[in-house]
C-alpha cells in the first residue's frame, strides 16, 4: 500500500510537471512577460530600478524640501545647530527609552533649553568677514532676536535668561547664591560709605594743616619770576597800583576796603617774605599763571562771579572771606568769553544763523524682517526663471532700499567616461566603462538679470524697480526696491552729519543734495561743479531742490562772501527770498529784464578778469588770498529756463553759455532748472557747458536722455527722488533730495532781514536795453568785410536767402544767417521767416548809406 501510494505520487508529479510545461508553451505572449516577475528577487530588482528612475526624474521636488529645511535651520541657529542637534538627540533618546524621567526631570530639560538660548545669544555677537554668517552672525536669526540691535540690551537679556535657567534647574542653590550676592552688595556699599566719609574727613584735616595750593603758588611764582628776569618787566609799585585800580573798577568799592587790601597783600607778598617780590616786579606772564592757578583752586568763588546782576554785593563779599587772598584777582575785570559757534560768526559784523533755526523730521524706514522677506523674494523669483543669485548686501535708504546681488552659477551635468594615465577607458568588475557625473559651472550673465526687471517688479508688487549693474565700487548687481514707508530727508539732519561738517571746512560753496539709495549722505561744492542743470516734471521736487540749495548757501555764507541773482517767472518759488541782503537785485519776475541783466553780469565777469590779471591770480580763491579787498561769489538761479528760451532764445543761450564757459574762475556759478527738458530748451551748447546735472521724474525716456544722456529718470518715484550726474562720474546716482519746509524758509529769511553788518560793496549790473545790445552787436558785425559783398549781392537780385549767401560767398550756414540778420537790421532786406528768402527793399546807394550809418 505504501509503495503504491508513493508510486502514485510520483506519477502525479510527473503528470503535473508535464501539464505545466505544456501550459507554458501554450500561453500567450503577455502571460509570458508576467512570468518574468514571478519570483520575489525579480520583483525587488524591478521595483528598485523604478525607484531610481523616479528619483532621477523628480529629484528637484523631492530633495528641495530637505535643502530648504537645511538652509532654514542653518540661518536660524547658525553655529548653534550642533548644540541644538545634541539637545534634540538627547531629548528624543530620553523620550524613547525613559519617558518617565523626562516628565519627572522637566526642569533640567527646560533649563538646558534656556542655556542653549544663552549660547546662541553669545554667538550672535560674532560674525564672519563674509558669507552667510556675515548677515546672520554665528548665532543665527534666533541669536539676533535674543540680543536685539543694541549691545547693552543684548547682554542684559542673556544675563536674565541665564539666571532664569539656573533658577529653573536648581531653585534651591540659586536662591542661596542670589541672597549671598545681595548681602555682599549691601555690605560693600555700607563699608564703602564709611571708608569714603573717613577719607573725606582725613583729606579736610590734612589740607587744613598742609595747604597744597600755597606750595603750588610759590612754585609758579618762582618760575614766573625767573622767566620775567629774562624778558624784563615793570616795577612792582606800578604793578601794585595797576592791580589796585583794576580792583576798584571791578568791585565798585573804595581803596579802604579791607578785603581788597588783604587781597593785594596776599598777591604781592611771598610765603618767604615780601621783599623778594618787591625787588622783583611781576610780569604779565606771571599774572596769567596766577590767574590759571586761581581758576583751578578757587572753584568756590566762581559762584560769586556768576551771580546775576541784581545780587547784593555784600553776599558775594561774604563768600569771598574764606580765601581773602584771592579776592583781588576775582574782582579784576575779565573779557567776556566768546561762546559763539563757528557757524554763528560770519565775520565783519555779519553773524550766520545757527542750525537750530531749522526743524527736523522723524526718519522712517522699513523693518529688518521686511528687508529679509524682500531679499528672499528676489532670490526665489529669479530662481523660478533658472537664475541663481545670492543677496550679499542690503542698504536701506530713505525712499528705496538697494539689494546687492552676487550672480550665481549656471550648472550643467554631463556623464564622462573615466580614463587612466594611458588614456584608456577604465572598466569596472563587469567589464563596463566607469562613468562619472561631472558638473560644469558658468557664471550667470548680467543681461539675464536685467531682462527680469519687470518680473521682479511684479513679484515685489512695486510700481517700478531700478537695476544698476554693476554697483560702482562693488562687484554686485544693485536692485533698488521702493520702500513701503518712505522717510523725509530734512536739510538740518544732513547738515548735522559728519560728512557735511568735514566738507564745509574746505568747500567754497557747500551745498546739500540729499541721501543716496544706500542711506549715505551726499554733499558737494558748487564751486567745483561748477554749474548745475536741473530738470523734472511738475511736482517732482525741482523747485524744492532750488530752495534747498539757496537756503544751504545762505546758511553757510554771509553777504560779504556770497551774492545771489534769482530769476523766477512763476512769481511764487523764489520770491520768498526777497529782502535778504545777499540779493544783487530783488527777485526778477519779468522776462524782458533778464537778457539785459545777463549782459551786465558778463560785463562784471570781464571786470573781474582784469582784476585777476593785475595781481597775477588764476581764480577768485587766489585773488582773495592775495588782496584784502575780497570778491564775493555770485550764484545765478533760474527757476524756469524754458520761459527765457521762448522770450529770447538766441540772446539767452549765448549769454548763458558765455557765463558758463568763463564764469568759474571769477566766482560766477549758474543753477538752471526747467520742467521741459526738450532739445529746443536744453540745447547742445547748454548741455556742453553744464557738466553737472540733476534729473527728477520725467515723462519719457527721450526726456531722460536729453538731460542725462541715459535712460532711468522715467522710472523715478517723484517727491524728491532724483538721479544726480556729477562732473566726474560715468553714470548717474540715485538720491532722495533734501527737503526744507516753507516755515524754515520764512524763519531763515526773517533772520537775514533783521540782521545787520558791515556795508556791502555795490556790484552794478548795467541793464542795457535789448535793442541797444542788438544794435551794438550789429555794428560790430558790420565790420566784417563779407558784409559789403553781401550788400552787393543783394543789390544784384530782387530776393536773396541764407542758402544763396552760402553758395555765393562760400561760407557756412551760421555765418550766412548772421549776415542775413545784419542785412535785415540795416534795412537792406525785408523781415521774414528764418531760412526763407527775403525781398531786397533798398537800392545800392541806400544800402551803402545805411551800412555807413550803422558803422
Amino acid at each position: 500500500m505504501v509503495r503504491l501510494k508513493g508510486q502514485d505520487i510520483r506519477e502525479a508529479s510527473q503528470n503535473g510537471s508535464g501539464s505545466k510545461k505544456s501550459t507554458t508553451k501554450g500561453m500567450p505572449r503577455d502571460f509570458r512577460l508576467l512570468s518574468l516577475v514571478s519570483s520575489p528577487w525579480q520583483r525587488r530588482e524591478i521595483l528598485f530600478a523604478l525607484i531610481l528612475i523616479a528619483l532621477f526624474l523628480w529629484h528637484e521636488p523631492i530633495f528641495a524640501p530637505f535643502l530648504s529645511s537645511r538652509d532654514i535651520l542653518i540661518s536660524s541657529l547658525g553655529w548653534g545647530i550642533t548644540l541644538g542637534a545634541l539637545w534634540a538627540a538627547l531629548f528624543l533618546r530620553a523620550i524613547l527609552k525613559h519617558r518617565w524621567r523626562v516628565i519627572h526631570r522637566w526642569r533640567v530639560w527646560l533649563g538646558t533649553l534656556g542655556l542653549l538660548m544663552v549660547a546662541l545669544g553669545i554667538l550672535s555677537f560674532f560674525r564672519a568677514p563674509s558669507g552667510i554668517f556675515y548677515d546672520i552672525t554665528f548665532g543665527g536669526k534666533i541669536g539676533q532676536a535674543i540680543t536685539g540691535s543694541y549691545l547693552e540690551s543684548g547682554v542684559s537679556r542673556i544675563v536674565l535668561i541665564f539666571v532664569a535657567s539656573a533658577w529653573i534647574i536648581a531653585p534651591g542653590p540659586s536662591k542661596a547664591v542670589t541672597l549671598g550676592i545681595i548681602r555682599g552688595l549691601v555690605l560693600s556699599y555700607a563699608y564703602g560709605v564709611i571708608v569714603w566719609s573717613n577719607l573725606i574727613q582725613a583729606i579736610k584735616s590734612g589740607y587744613a594743616q598742609f595747604p597744597i595750593h600755597r606750595f603750588l603758588a610759590h612754585g609758579i611764582r618762582f618760575i614766573g619770576s625767573a622767566f620775567g628776569r629774562l624778558i624784563g618787566r615793570k616795577p612792582a609799585s606800578e604793578t601794585k597800583d595797576q592791580l589796585t585800580a583794576e580792583t576798584d573798577a571791578a568791585s565798585g568799592e573804595d581803596d579802604g576796603s579791607p578785603h581788597l587790601q588783604q587781597a593785594l597783600d596776599q598777591l604781592l607778598v611771598d610765603t618767604q617774605g615780601g621783599k623778594h617780590l618787591e625787588e622783583t616786579p611781576k610780569h604779565p606772564v606771571q599774572q596769567a599763571l596766577d590767574q590759571l592757578l586761581v581758576d583751578t583752586q578757587g572753584a568756590k568763588h566762581l559762584e560769586a562771579m556768576s551771580e546775576p546782576p541784581g545780587t547784593d554785593l555784600s553776599i558775594s563779599m561774604k563768600r569771598e572771606r574764606k580765601l581773602p587772598g584771592l579776592t583781588a584777582i576775582w574782582r579784576q575785570p575779565q573779557e567776556p568769553k566768546q561762546t559763539v559757534n563757528a557757524m554763528e560768526s560770519g565775520g565783519n559784523g555779519w553773524r550766520l544763523p545757527l542750525l537750530n533755526i531749522l526743524h527736523t523730521s522723524p526718519e522712517g524706514g522699513i523693518s529688518e524682517a521686511e528687508k529679509q522677506r524682500t531679499a528672499l523674494r528676489i532670490q526665489d523669483t529669479l530662481a523660478d526663471y533658472g537664475i541663481e543669485v545670492e543677496v550679499e548686501q542690503i542698504k536701506p535708504g530713505p525712499t528705496v532700499t538697494m539689494y546687492g546681488l552676487v550672480p550665481g552659477w549656471v550648472r550643467r551635468y554631463q556623464d564622462v567616461k573615466e580614463r587612466d594615465e594611458k588614456g584608456r577607458v577604465k572598466l569596472d568588475e563587469r567589464g563596463r566603462p566607469v562613468i562619472s557625473h561631472v558638473e560644469n559651472k558658468t557664471r550667470v550673465k548680467i543681461d539675464s538679470i536685467l531682462a527680469r526687471e519687470k518680473d521682479l517688479a511684479l513679484a515685489l508688487a512695486a510700481p517700478s524697480i531700478r537695476i544698476e549693474a554693476p554697483v560702482p565700487g562693488h562687484s554686485l548687481v544693485g536692485v533698488e526696491v521702493p520702500n513701503s514707508n518712505s522717510s523725509v530727508v530734512a536739510l538740518r539732519s544732513v547738515m548735522e552729519s559728519r560728512a557735511y561738517q568735514e566738507m564745509r571746512v574746505k568747500a567754497a560753496l557747500p551745498i546739500v543734495l540729499g541721501k543716496g539709495s544706500g542711506g549715505e549722505t551726499v554733499v558737494t561744492d558748487l564751486a567745483k561743479m561748477p554749474h548745475l542743470l536741473i530738470a523734472g516734471a511738475t511736482g517732482s521736487g525741482k523747485s524744492v531742490c532750488i530752495n534747498t540749495l539757496i537756503s544751504c548757501l545762505i546758511m553757510e555764507r554771509s553777504p560779504l562772501e556770497l551774492r545771489l541773482l534769482l530769476i523766477d517767472h512763476k512769481r511764487v518759488e523764489l520770491t520768498p527770498f526777497n529782502g535778504i541782503p545777499h540779493l544783487l537785485t530783488p527777485v526778477i519776475v519779468e522776462a524782458d529784464r533778464v537778457v539785459a541783466l545777463l549782459k551786465g553780469l558778463i560785463s562784471e565777469m570781464q571786470n573781474r578778469y582784469k582784476l585777476l590779471e593785475k595781481v597775477s591770480a588764476r581764480n577768485i580763491q587766489s585773488y582773495n588770498r592775495k588782496t584784502s579787498d575780497k570778491l564775493p561769489y555770485i550764484v545765478v538761479a533760474v527757476d524756469e529756463l524754458a520761459d527765457l528760451m521762448m522770450a529770447a532764445p538766441y540772446e539767452v543761450e549765448q549769454s548763458l553759455c558765455r557765463l558758463a564757459q568763463l564764469g568759474r574762475a571769477t566766482g560766477i556759478h549758474l543753477v538752471m532748472a526747467t520742467q521741459r527738458p526738450s532739445v529746443d530748451v536744453v540745447t547742445g551748447l547748454i548741455k556742453a557747458n553744464f557738466p553737472s546735472r540733476i534729473s527728477f521724474a520725467v515723462a519719457s525716456q527721450v526726456d531722460s536722455r536729453t538731460i542725462l544722456d541715459s535712460v532711468g529718470a522715467e522710472k523715478l518715484l517723484g517727491r524728491g527722488d532724483m538721479l544726480y550726474l556729477p562732473l566726474d562720474a560715468p553714470k548717474p546716482k540715485r538720491l532722495q533730495g533734501a527737503y526744507i519746509s516753507d516755515r524754515d524758509v520764512d524763519a531763515l529769511v526773517n533772520y537775514w532781514r533783521n540782521s545787520q553788518g558791515s556795508a556791502l560793496s555795490a556790484i552794478p549790473l548795467e541793464e542795457v536795453p535789448v535793442d541797444d545790445a542788438k544794435g551794438k552787436e550789429s555794428s560790430d558785425g558790420q565790420r566784417d568785410p563779407l558784409l559789403e559783398k553781401a550788400v552787393q549781392l543783394a543789390q544784384q537780385h530782387s530776393r536773396i536767402s541764407t542758402s544763396f549767401l552760402q553758395r555765393h560767398l562760400r561760407i557756412g550756414y551760421p555765418k550766412a544767417a548772421s549776415l542775413m540778420d545784419l542785412l535785415e537790421d540795416s534795412g537792406v532786406v525785408a523781415p521774414g521767416e528764418r531760412g526763407a528768402s527775403r525781398d531786397v527793399i533798398v537800392s545800392q546807394k541806400g544800402a551803402r548809406s545805411s551800412v555807413e550809418e550803422q558803422r
